[in-house]
C-alpha cells in the first residue's frame, strides 16, 4: 500500500507539472496571430503575456515623470493612393499637429487630438485609423477613429499595442509588455506587423527585427541608412540614404526576413532632415523635407 500511494503521488506531481507548463506555453504563443481581419492595432483581442526579463513589473501604463522628452519623428500612415495622415515633431505637455489628405496630398486638414508626441499612427485595411500619443503628463493615450473627426479613446488596448513610450524614446510598449528598446541612442519609430513581428528603426540609422514579440532582436541588413520604416498589411516598406541612388531608396521587407530586398526605385529627394514612408498597395507615400511624392506603382516610378 505505502509502494502505491508514493507511485499515485509522483503520477499526480508529474501531470501537474505538465499542465503548468502548458498553460505557459499557451500564455506565450495564444496571442500570436496575424491581422487577417481589419483591426485599429494588433493587439485587438491578444492577451497581454508575461514581460520580458527586461521589463519592470509595475503597471506599464503608470503615469511617468514630467520631464519632457525629445521631439518625435515624422510619422506618416497610408489608407490608399489618395488617402494618409501624417504628423511631425511634438514634445510632452504640447498637442501635436495631426493631419489627413483625402486628395492625394494636394490639401491636408488638421485634426484635434490633443496628443504630444504623437508616436504611432496605424491604418489596418478599411479598418478605424489609430493613433497613441501622450496625454496627461505624458501617459500614452491611444484613440481612434472611422471617419476623422469622432474620436474614441480606446487606452484599455494600449497594453500589448506597440509604440515608443512619449515621454521616453529608450522605452517602448510590446505584446510582452514595457521594455527598453534595443537601440543604444533611442528608437525613432517602432511598427508593428501583427503581435510577434515589429521593426525598430534607431536614431543611428540602424533597423532591428522580432519575430516574438519584442523578446529578442536582431539587426537587419541594409543597403545603407535607413531614415523611415512603415508597416501595412503585407509586410515592411523601408526607405534608406544608398550610394547606389541619387535621393531614397524604397525597398520591401516582408516580417520574416532578415535583410531588406532590393529597391524598387530611387526617389529623387532634397537632402533634408525628417523623412517618413507609407505603403498602401501598390502606392508609396515618401514625405521629405517640404516635398511630398507618390509612386502607384510599388516606387518604379515618382
Amino acid at each position: 500500500m505505502g509502494r502505491s500511494r508514493w507511485r499515485l503521488a509522483a503520477y499526480a506531481g508529474l501531470v501537474a507539472l505538465l499542465a503548468l507548463n502548458a498553460v505557459l506555453i499557451g500564455r506565450l504563443f495564444g496571442s500570436f496571430g496575424s491581422e487577417a481581419e481589419p483591426a485599429p492595432a494588433e493587439d485587438l483581442g491578444a492577451t497581454t503575456t508575461t514581460p520580458p526579463s527586461s521589463a519592470p513589473t509595475e503597471d506599464p501604463v503608470a503615469v511617468p515623470s514630467r520631464d519632457p522628452a525629445p521631439d518625435a519623428p515624422r510619422i506618416l500612415a497610408a489608407a490608399s493612393d489618395v488617402e494618409a495622415w501624417r504628423t511631425e515633431g511634438g514634445r510632452c505637455g504640447t498637442p501635436q499637429l495631426v493631419e489627413r489628405t483625402l486628395d492625394a496630398g494636394l490639401t491636408w486638414t488638421p485634426m484635434s487630438l490633443d496628443l504630444g508626441p504623437v508616436t504611432r499612427i496605424r491604418i489596418t485595411g478599411d479598418g478605424p485609423v489609430a493613433v497613441i500619443g501622450g496625454g496627461a503628463d505624458c501617459a500614452p493615450r491611444y484613440v481612434t477613429s472611422a471617419d476623422g473627426e469622432v474620436w474614441e479613446d480606446r487606452s484599455d488596448l494600449l497594453a500589448g499595442s506597440w509604440y515608443v513610450m512619449p515621454i521616453d524614446p529608450s522605452r517602448m510598449m510590446t505584446p510582452l509588455g514595457e521594455a527598453d528598446t534595443p537601440c543604444a541612442g533611442g528608437a525613432a519609430t517602432l511598427d508593428g506587423f501583427d503581435v510577434p513581428h515589429a521593426l525598430i528603426r534607431c536614431t543611428d540609422g540602424s533597423v532591428q527585427r522580432t519575430d516574438d514579440a519584442g523578446a529578442s532582436w536582431e539587426l537587419v541588413t541594409t543597403d545603407g541608412p535607413a531614415v523611415a520604416v512603415s508597416a501595412d498589411v503585407t509586410g515592411y516598406v523601408i526607405a534608406t540614404r544608398s550610394a547606389a541612388c541619387d535621393g531614397i531608396a524604397v525597398a520591401s521587407m516582408a516580417p520574416e526576413a532578415e535583410a531588406v530586398g532590393a529597391a524598387s526605385g530611387c526617389a529623387t529627394a532634397v537632402e533634408a532632415d525628417g523623412v517618413a514612408v507609407a505603403r498602401a498597395g501598390t502606392a508609396v507615400w515618401l514625405w521629405v523635407g517640404t516635398e511630398l511624392l507618390r509612386s502607384l506603382d510599388g516606387g518604379l516610378t515618382w
